[in-house]
């Protein structure tokens, strides 16, 4: 597929990606205190991308829980491993509150 300006909400990223560098600290906190045999660190890039887009949302944009919950499911299943989903769905729901 090719991706043309269209198909770019530049409205989100202009919200989102900017709020995803001032909180990785919070979020890598966040991780490390639930995540039991890993941390936010030996995590897999896509992962740790996938955990500070949803972050940044619900700080940036107050998107409902249930909401970014699905999204990073979704994300996971197209673009992690098969166990990504599971992770991002149990740590996720004790981070966002």
């Amino acid at each position: 597929d090719e991706w043309t300006k269209e198909d770019i909400d530049f409205d989100y990223l202009l919200k989102v990606v900017p709020k995803t560098f001032l909180l990785e600290s919070e979020l890598k906190k966040q991780v490390n205190t639930y995540a039991q045999t890993f941390t936010y660190d030996d995590m897999d890039t896509i992962d740790r991308s996938l955990f500070l887009l949803g972050y940044g949302e619900r700080k940036a944009l107050k998107t409902p829980k249930e909401v970014i919950i699905n999204e990073l499911i979704e994300l996971a299943k197209r673009y992690s491993d098969e166990w990504a989903p599971k992770l991002l769905n149990g740590i996720m729901h004790k981070i966002i509150e």
